[in-house]
C-alpha cells in the first residue's frame, strides 16, 4: 500500500540548489510500501542502521558532537503488537511525547537559524475548487479566493482501511499522520538548507527507516522499539 500525492508533481519541482535532494527525498517517500510484513530479514537489520543514523544526526544538531547512544530493541509482530506500541506511545507514563518532545523543537530550530518561512515560497495557484485539483511541482501554495491560507503540497493521501483489518487500520491511520510529518519536516530542513546535500538531514534516514520495513517508537530520549511486521509462516 502506498500513498499518493493529490498536488504535488516530482517531475515538475524546481527548489533551486535543493531541488535534487528534495527529489530524492519525494521518491524515497513514494516508494514506501506501508504496514507491509518484511521483505527479508536484512531489512530489519538495515532499519535499525537507518534509525541510529537518525539518532546520531539529531544529537549531533542539537549541539552534541559525540551524541547520547540509543538503545534499539527489534521487534518483530503482528498487527496487535503494532496497535499495542501506538497506544502505549500514545499515553506515555513519564511524560515523554515522542515526536514533539524533540524532533519538532530540532526542525523549528534549524529553519529559524536560516530564516526560512515556508509563508515565503508560497505560490498562487489559479483553483477555485470545482474542477479537479493542479498537479503542481510547488511545495506550498495558495488558491485563489484564499490568499492568506497557505497550504502544502506535500501531504500524500493513503486509506489504511481499504487495505487492512479494522483494529490495524485506526492504529495505521495514526501512525502515518505522524509518519508523514517526518517526511514534511525532512523536505523542510532540505529547503531551509538550500543545498543537495543530503548526508546531514537527520529526517532523510527516518524515511529510509520507514522504506526499509522499519516502524520505530521512541519509548524515551534514548530508548527505541522498533517494529516490523512478520512474514506469514
Amino acid at each position: 500500500m502506498k500513498a499518493t500525492f493529490l498536488h504535488f508533481d516530482v517531475q515538475q519541482c524546481a527548489t533551486g540548489p535543493a531541488t535534487g535532494a528534495i527529489r530524492r527525498i519525494v521518491e524515497a517517500w513514494e516508494a514506501i510500501d506501508w504496514f507491509e510484513p518484511l521483505r527479508r530479514d536484512s531489512d530489519l537489520e538495515r532499519a535499525e542502521a537507518l534509525l541510529r543514523e537518525h539518532h546520531r544526526l539529531a544529537q549531533s544538531c542539537e549541539g552534541s558532537s559525540l551524541g547520547t547512544p540509543c538503545e534499539v530493541r527489534p521487534s518483530i509482530g503482528d498487527g496487535s503488537a503494532f496497535s499495542a506500541l501506538c497506544e502505549r506511545v500514545r499515553t506515555p507514563g513519564n511524560g515523554w511525547d515522542w515526536k514533539y518532545g524533540s524532533l519538532k523543537t530540532l526542525a523549528h530550530r534549524h529553519k529559524q537559524a536560516r530564516g526560512w518561512d515556508r509563508n515565503e515560497h508560497a505560490v498562487l495557484v489559479p483553483w477555485g475548487g470545482g474542477e479537479p485539483s493542479p498537479l503542481t511541482g510547488h511545495v506550498y501554495l495558495k488558491f485563489e479566493g484564499h490568499p492568506n491560507l497557505v497550504v502544502s503540497s506535500l501531504y500524500s493521501k493513503l486509506d489504511p482501511r481499504e487495505a487492512l483489518p479494522p483494529d490495524l487500520a485506526t492504529a495505521a491511520e495514526w501512525y502515518f499522520s505522524y509518519a508523514q510529518s517526518d517526511f514534511v519536516e525532512c523536505v523542510e530542513w532540505q529547503l531551509a538548507q538550500k543545498d543537495s546535500r543530503l548526508e546531514g538531514n537527520p529526517f532523510f534516514p527516518l524515511v529510509q527507516c520507514y522504506g526499509a520495513g522499519g516502524y520505530p517508537f521512541s519509548l524515551s530520549p534514548t530508548q527505541y522499539v522498533l517494529h516490523a511486521f512478520a512474514r506469514d509462516a
